[in-house]
């Protein structure tokens, strides 16, 4: 994860890179669950509120260095702070019980293709 984020930081623009920021960094929603406000963390981290504030509402982004300091502050693996990016749409697994009913009883799991349709035919 550390390799592909300083890589992808590397090649694409600031706006992209903060545009894939926003979209994949989970902060406020970890503070949240931790139960731990910015405040705290600035203290955690000897960083300002201003900069933790900014973090959060997407302003500023983190270097690794920073996020790996953040993660260890929140007692988390650095990969909670991030959204997955598989596809975690989940379809319902259903079997038959004795009197007949449908029932669920797991899900399945899907991943995006990584090769084309077209390729797999080759």
């Amino acid at each position: 994860m550390f390799y592909i984020l300083c890589y992808f930081s590397y090649l694409c623009p600031r706006n992209q890179y903060h545009k894939a920021m926003n979209n994949i960094l989970r902060l406020k929603e970890v503070l949240k669950e931790k139960g731990v406000t910015g405040k705290e963390l600035a203290q955690r981290l000897g960083m300002t509120e201003t900069s933790i504030s900014r973090m959060l509402n997407g302003l500023q982004y983190p270097k690794i260095e920073t996020l790996l300091n953040i993660a260890t502050a929140l007692n988390v693996d650095i990969r909670d702070l991030f959204k997955s990016t598989a596809n975690t749409t989940a379809t319902p697994i259903y079997m038959t019980n004795e009197k007949g009913d449908f029932v669920e009883c797991g899900a399945l799991y899907l991943q995006p293709q990584s090769t084309s349709p077209e390729r797999l035919q080759e």
